[in-house]
């Protein structure tokens, strides 16, 4: 399952080149998904994966609750692809506090082939409050160390962890937004 597979690895270290943010222009085709999108986040990235640098579009889905959201998932990155015709690269990203029993659906049946039998859209499920803190802190991303404050803090302290993320976006300031370090603030 991703869940398991993305704990060791939160956040692959792979190279990422030139970066943008996709103006959710389907939304002008898509009227109903205006409201349902507004969490919702949509990159197009040049990254090297395998040894081949390739554009793709990260979807990122956020959840502050524990719901199967597998449909949405795979209708959205739907979207995407038709919208930019590049790889999907889709994620869900759940902050809720709750500790969970059973893992949520990372995959979304959408066809049958009679050769290749079931056919899913899969999807990387990120649970925060299942990483550690100290470790989230430690990664090189801006969005890591925010998530760092929604994850397991029993081995971290709270003033450490806001001065790190203070210090990271204060070493990026030049490149973010005044939206962006609003955010951080």
């Amino acid at each position: 399952m991703a869940h398991s597979r993305l704990h060791r690895g939160l956040f692959p270290e792979i190279k990422v080149g030139e970066y943008t943010f996709i103006d959710k222009e389907f939304i002008r085709k898509y009227e109903r998904l205006k409201e349902s999108l507004k969490g919702d986040l949509f990159l197009m990235m040049e990254v090297c994966i395998d040894g081949e640098l390739q554009e793709i579009v990260i979807q990122i889905e956020h959840q502050s609750e524990r719901k199967d959201v597998a449909e949405r998932v795979f209708e959205y990155s739907s979207y995407a692809w038709l919208l930019k015709k590049k790889p999907v690269w889709s994620m869900v990203i759940y902050t809720d506090e709750a500790v969970w029993r059973k893992p949520v659906p990372d995959r979304f049946q959408f066809g049958y082939s009679r050769t290749k039998g079931k056919q899913f859209c899969h999807f990387d499920v990120i649970k925060v409050k299942a990483e550690k803190s100290r470790d989230l802190i430690r990664k090189h991303s801006l969005l890591c160390k925010l998530l760092a404050l929604k994850a397991d803090d029993r081995d971290a302290e709270p003033e450490a962890l806001i001065t790190a993320i203070y210090r990271a976006a204060n070493a990026m300031k030049d490149e973010l937004t005044n939206d962006q370090l609003l955010l951080v603030d």
